[in-house]
C-alpha cells in the first residue's frame, strides 16, 4: 500500500465506545466473522484525544464546548457517510491543533 507503507488500520470515532459498539453489532458480527478489522487495540477516541490536548475533564469535552474551529462545518445529518467525513474533519483539525490555537 503506497499510503499506509507497512502500517495498520486504526478505529478513530467520535466516541470510539458508540462507534464500536455500532459496527461490532452492525457489521463485523454479520460480515467479518465477527472479527474486527481494528483488533482489540488500534481505536483512537477524539473525546479523549480532544480533552488531552486542552487539559480538560472529559465531562467538559463534548462537542458543544469544543472550540469552532475544531469542528466541521458540515451538517449533522447521521447519515454514516456524513458522519464519517465530518469525524475525519474532526480528526484532521485535532491532531494538527495546539495548546497554542486556544
Amino acid at each position: 500500500m503506497s499510503v499506509s507503507a507497512d502500517a495498520s488500520a486504526a478505529l478513530v470515532a467520535y466516541t470510539r465506545g458508540f462507534g464500536w459498539m455500532f459496527l461490532v453489532l452492525v457489521y463485523w458480527m454479520r460480515f467479518a466473522d465477527n472479527r474486527s478489522p481494528f483488533g482489540h487495540s488500534r481505536h483512537l477516541d477524539l473525546k479523549t484525544l480532544y480533552a488531552t490536548k486542552a487539559h480538560a475533564l472529559l465531562t467538559r469535552s463534548t462537542k458543544r464546548q469544543m472550540p469552532a474551529e475544531l469542528l466541521s462545518d458540515r451538517p449533522h445529518t447521521h447519515n454514516a457517510l456524513d458522519d464519517a467525513i465530518e469525524q475525519a474533519e474532526l480528526f484532521h483539525n485535532l491532531v494538527r491543533w495546539t495548546e497554542h490555537s486556544h
